[in-house]
């Protein structure tokens, strides 16, 4: 593992602990579902949702689209989720101690109901020169919104897990691993266009 994500243990605690609020997190995730085509299928996120554990104080989890800055998040990502958000597929996580939006991820949806949630793309903060501290944030709050797609997806009756269909970049792929997420599957007729991920449903 990177040195970029090695002592990263206190987010089993954090794992932890969410999966104990999963109900909770469940709770505030809002889904619309219209028959006729997964498109049609409107998600809803506004949570502000305080933490116990350590000094991380809490999180806003809102599907309201948010900037992401550069340097601290990359060019791609950036336009990614924005595109995301457009189309109602995106979930951002600020942190309530430093005020900003600190990680986010955009998903798919499959019109096919045997399909998992799809994770496309998760924005971290990778900015040259940043603390451990501002990374370590960065990798909770992505892990905070990880539970909130395991949410959709069980909302969704899609099993629960979650698949990441993760862009071929080594820092991506620890910080992928960091949260939980090895080798998913084969999926008939799916072609991933970089490394194929899955994260079981939390117990």
């Amino acid at each position: 593992m990177s040195k970029a994500i090695e002592d990263s243990d206190p987010l089993e605690e954090l794992a932890a602990w969410l999966s104990g609020e999963r109900k909770r997190i469940e709770r505030q995730v809002k889904v619309r579902k219209r028959r006729e085509s997964s498109q049609r299928t409107k998600v809803a996120v506004d949570h502000r949702f305080p933490c116990p554990i350590g000094d991380y104080v809490g999180w806003h989890v809102t599907s309201r689209e948010a900037e992401l800055l550069q340097p601290r998040f990359s060019s791609y990502a950036a336009a990614h989720l924005r595109n995301a958000a457009r189309t109602g597929r995106a979930i951002y996580a600020h942190d309530i101690l430093l005020n900003e939006a600190v990680a986010a991820l955009a998903f798919h949806i499959d019109d096919r109901p045997r399909r998992p949630l799809l994770i496309t793309d998760i924005a971290f903060r990778t900015d040259p020169g940043i603390t451990r501290q501002h990374r370590d944030r960065s990798l909770a709050a992505a892990l905070v919104l990880k539970h909130h797609a395991h949410a959709l997806a069980k909302k969704l009756k899609r099993g629960g897990h979650v698949d990441i269909d993760l862009r071929k970049d080594d820092t991506l792929l620890d910080f992928a691993t960091a949260l939980g997420f090895k080798k998913a599957p084969r999926i008939k007729g799916f072609r991933p266009s970089g490394t194929h991920l899955r994260q079981p449903a939390p117990r």
